[in-house]
């Protein structure tokens, strides 16, 4: 059977590095023209100049760009407010702002952030990651963007309320990983503009049994809620009744109640709500007698004329004799179903076989995750051949094997070329959380890789709690078929990819092989602490990737390495090699890993930049700055 082929359509992006020359930038752009929609700037330094030059010519030309309505800055540092101001004036002037994107790492000041916040921005404004402090927000007018992505911006109860006093007609709503307790949950309960957003991700938040039920209980009949998590929150089986009454009113059709503390016996009302869709109860204490009773509630609500579900079990704590009986009694009830995931569940050889036997005699599911449950090669090739006769099906298998089964990666392979990881749907990964646990390679830890490296457009790594240790790390290495590991070459423009310790040279060469094999330009390298001869083995591997460009490593740095590790990034830089910049950030050793404060020892940004030679660094800079002339 012929390969399925993904559509392709003209161009409409452009990402613009401050290494690239200004001929290059310019000639991009003109020929994009009329087709360019969204236009992203990478890297984390670049000169006031670039943009100042940069910004002109598209003022210069601007009915030229008449579809040119999304501006991005991931990771881009603007510390400085002169910088800020610069781009916030273009922004202003430019008008037409449909998405808007201050993200991971750009330190914007609070001055920056309540300027940010007045942008015309009518579809998307993002501050995920970019506070250096918390968005307070205390007054000003109104904030109209439709989506307001504000995951991890130290946003307190007190700040949520003056900020969603100034929010009008939003619809999706992000704020993930801000400490907003019991109190933020009030907040948001006694907030006019509740009833219109359709998307609410509370995701570790802190909101415990009573945030969420003064919540869920604001919502009734009048919201427009289609999809909301709640998931790693505290919230328990015993007040989980009360929660789950107070949804049977509303128009839900997703819900996360991922990584809580529930053990089923209350979930199941929520599988014979016509209106819900798709459930999350992944990561949670679950065991053999809920997945019986969920069996038996999908059947009732087959019998009622409902919808089929998106089911994400990923991770519970059934048995795999309770996943058999699972898996026969779906058949014997020719359930069907939208999508399942059961990711993670360590399903032996029988559970696998009856799940198998199941999609051949009744059971329908049209997309299916069954990740890291060791499937044999045998095994995966039975599920692709069920699953290429489905027209919309999808199948994940993900790419991690036993060293020991032969012929399971060349069959993982097959899947993925198959199933492109790049058409996974969201559905069998959405709002997927887990906790740290058992010895090995988590699938927190795979999948951070995984999506990262392949950049999937979902947030799959911003929701993986437990960054990967180096140990672990190796250990994902040292599973990979070598075909495999070919198949997931880091091949996207930037990354920033937070890892726990590094304490081996053997877990820092791994960690070096998973990142440049593939075309990877800039690489944002975040860690709680690294040792000089990690950071040598790093250095090195990363001169020998011909694509870098950019190495930022933010560590809490000992001060007695910080010398030293100056001498060894300038000698490596004096090699004849590709990579241009390396910056280090020296966050204070006293903060979690996540916090952005930086380590005033550092100097006023709290940054170390170490270029290419002088000589070839000064060529760099004129080539950056020649954009005027072109």
């Amino acid at each position: 059977m012929a390969k399925r082929k993904t559509s392709s359509a003209k161009a409409s992006a452009i990402t613009v590095f401050p290494w690239h020359a200004a001929a290059e930038v310019l000639g991009k752009l003109r020929a994009a023209g009329e087709s360019l929609t969204r236009l992203q700037f990478s890297g984390r330094h670049f000169e006031r100049e670039q943009f100042a030059e940069i910004f002109s010519f598209l003022d210069k030309e601007k009915k030229r760009f008449a579809k040119l309505d999304s501006f991005l800055f991931p990771g881009v540092m603007l510390r400085d407010d002169r910088t800020f101001d610069l781009i916030f004036r273009f922004l202003c002037r430019w008008g037409r702002l449909q998405s808007v994107q201050f993200e991971r790492g750009s330190f914007l000041s609070k001055r920056s952030i309540e300027k940010v916040l007045l942008l015309p921005c009518r579809e998307r404004l993002s501050l995920r990651f970019a506070s250096s402090g918390s968005v307070s927000a205390t007054g000003g007018r109104a904030v109209r963007a439709e989506k307001m992505w504000l995951d991890f911006c130290g946003i307190t109860p007190s700040s949520l309320k003056a900020l969603l006093s100034r929010l009008s007609g939003v619809k999706e709503l992000d704020l993930c990983r801000n400490a907003l307790g019991p109190a933020g949950g009030k907040a948001l309960a006694s907030w006019k503009g509740l009833h219109d957003v359709e998307c609410l991700d509370l995701l570790s938040t802190g909101l415990g049994d009573a945030g969420a039920l003064v919540l869920c209980a604001a919502l009734g009949p009048r919201s427009k809620m289609q999809t909301l998590y709640l998931g790693q929150n505290g919230i328990t089986e015993a007040r989980l009744p009360r929660i789950v009454a107070a949804l049977k009113d509303t128009r839900i059709r997703t819900l996360s109640l991922a990584a809580n503390a529930l053990k089923g016996n209350h979930v199941l009302p929520l599988v014979q709500k016509a209106h819900l869709i798709g459930l999350n109860v992944g990561n949670n204490p679950l065991k053999d007698a809920f997945l019986l009773q969920l069996a038996e509630a999908l059947r009732e609500r087959q019998a009622a004329g409902m919808p089929p579900m998106e089911l994400n079990l990923a991770e519970i704590k059934a048995t795999p004799r309770g996943w058999r009986r699972f898996f026969v009694t779906l058949a014997d009830n020719a359930t069907q179903l939208r999508a399942l995931s059961i990711e993670h569940n360590s399903l032996d050889d029988a559970a696998r076989e009856a799940l198998i036997a199941a999609l051949k005699s009744g059971f329908v599911v049209h997309q299916l995750n069954v990740s890291q449950n060791e499937l044999t090669a045998r095994q995966i090739g039975a599920l692709l051949r069920l699953f290429r006769k489905k027209k919309d099906g999808y199948l994940y298998a993900g790419y991690l094997t036993s060293p020991r089964a032969k012929g399971t990666g060349a069959a993982l392979e097959e899947v993925m070329r198959e199933f492109p990881t790049s058409c996974i749907p969201e559905c069998l990964i959405w709002s997927r959380i887990y906790a740290a646990h058992v010895s090995g390679v988590p699938a927190t830890v795979a999948n951070l890789f995984l999506f990262s490296a392949t950049s999937v457009p979902t947030s799959e790594l911003r929701r993986c709690l437990v960054p990967p240790s180096g140990q672990q790390l190796l250990q994902l290495y040292r599973l990979m078929p070598v075909n495999i590991r070919r198949a997931f070459a880091c091949n996207i423009p930037a990354l920033q990819f937070f890892i726990g310790k590094v304490r081996t040279k053997e877990e820092a060469n791994a960690l070096c092989h998973l990142l440049f094999k593939g075309s990877l330009q800039s690489l944002n390298l975040r860690t709680p602490s690294i040792r000089l001869e990690i950071l040598k083995t790093i250095l090195a591997r990363a001169a020998d990737c011909p694509s870098l460009k950019e190495l930022v490593i933010q560590s809490s740095f000992d001060p007695r390495i910080v010398a030293q590790a100056a001498a060894t990034i300038r000698k490596t830089l004096a090699r004849d090699r590709s990579l241009l910049n390396v910056t280090l950030v020296g966050l204070d050793s006293h903060l979690a890993q996540t916090k952005t404060k930086i380590d005033p020892s550092f100097g006023d940004q709290g940054v170390m930049v170490f270029g290419v030679g002088e000589k070839e660094s000064k060529k760099s800079k004129a080539q950056e700055r020649c954009l005027c002339s072109a």
